[in-house]
């Protein structure tokens, strides 16, 4: 990858969160770029410690990026919302979840049921 036009966001070693952060500031318009965590991810087992993945984005995109992440804007429509509790199992859950975590039923469409 040609660096000069960008600027390294992070390193992380947890896969999962680096994959959650590209795509939530992906879905706020600034492109994200991943890279390493390849020697354990041939496997599928996703990269480990000593093995991080870095977020690049361009370095216009910097301020913006590191601010959405400050302020939360990496996912606006998440920012208001609050946990919900499922009717079928009256599990309670996180606002960013879309199913239940206990019984895999969809979360209501409607924010007001969610409460």
């Amino acid at each position: 990858m040609e660096t000069s036009n960008y600027a390294l966001l992070c390193r992380m070693d947890d896969h999962y969160g680096a994959a959650l952060l590209k795509s939530t500031l992906a879905e706020s318009g600034i492109e994200v770029i991943a890279t390493g965590g390849e020697t354990l991810a041939a496997y599928g087992d996703g990269p480990g410690p000593g093995d991080p993945i870095e977020l690049w984005v361009q370095r216009a995109s910097l301020k913006e990026a590191l601010r959405a992440i400050a302020d939360g804007r990496t996912r606006p429509e998440l920012a208001s919302a609050s946990a919900w509790t499922c009717a079928t199992c009256s599990e309670s859950n996180d606002a960013h979840f879309e199913l239940c975590w206990n019984c895999r039923v969809a979360a209501p469409d409607n924010r007001a049921e969610r409460a």
